[in-house]
């Protein structure tokens, strides 16, 4: 327990950003966790980071705190880490032997993205998720987006009126909706009709309609650790605690 703290002191110092020299560039680098895939490879302890001792009897342990952003860690204004809770989840990952995979369907990636839709400026979440082609191929696909139908390009609420007697005349006003009213197509569906906002997001991309100006960041959610729910993302700065880490965990009822 001992070589823990001091593990964790030592992270706790250095990712402040403060060095002797430039010898601690090399270590930092490779301390870094420079993607997702190599996250996953030290959830799952195929590789330790480079400060711990391999023959350690806590080595495990110690790898999986350093998976953590402690950046976080008694900053003001930042949300604070709860101790005794990232104890729990690491007990219980060892203890259960939860290994991480990003094709799992309790994975999924939020991207936050900046586009341009029917030439309005919109917010958008982007929810992707790895699934299985065949027996061999893994892809990322859509599979959300959030933020389309609250952007308020389009209205929901309204129904619009096709007269009663438009059978009469074999709807012929439908003629005038789709070409001079289109705009308020929505409008004319039937009370129990609900819109797929993603359905409609691929088919205004489909005839050109969606254009993406900047993805500002992606954030992966993992629900595999039974009881926990955590959240990974990019933390670019100095140090050996950069890269892909833990930035938010939170205890599921």
């Amino acid at each position: 327990m001992l070589r823990l703290i001091t593990f964790i002191s030592l992270f706790l110092v250095e990712s402040v950003g403060i060095y002797a020299d430039d010898s601690y560039m090399t270590r930092d680098f490779i301390a870094q966790i420079k993607s997702v895939d190599e996250f996953v490879q030290r959830f799952n302890g195929k590789e330790l980071h480079p400060d711990i001792v391999t023959d350690s009897t806590d080595n495990n342990e110690s790898n999986l705190w350093s998976l953590f952003d402690y950046g976080m860690l008694g900053s003001d204004g930042a949300e604070k880490m709860d101790f005794e809770m990232i104890k729990g989840f690491i007990s219980t990952v060892l203890s259960d032997g939860i290994q991480m995979r990003l094709n799992s369907e309790k994975v999924v990636a939020m991207a936050e993205l900046s586009a341009t839709v029917l030439d309005f400026s919109v917010d958008l979440s982007m929810c992707l998720q790895q699934q299985m082609i065949d027996t061999q191929r893994i892809r990322w696909a859509i599979v959300g987006v959030e933020g389309l139908f609250s952007s308020g390009i389009f209205n929901l609420d309204e129904y619009n009126v096709i007269s009663p007697i438009q059978h009469e005349i074999n709807f012929m006003a439908l003629e005038d909706i789709f070409s001079l009213n289109s705009q308020d197509i929505f409008g004319y569906r039937g009370n129990q009709n609900k819109l797929d906002e993603l359905s409609v997001f691929l088919t205004l991309a489909r005839v050109g309609m969606v254009k993406i100006k900047d993805i500002a960041k992606v954030v992966i959610h993992c629900n595999e650790v039974p009881g926990y729910s955590f959240r990974i993302e990019e933390c670019v700065r100095r140090g050996n605690n950069s890269g892909w880490l833990i930035t938010g965990l939170e205890k599921l009822n």
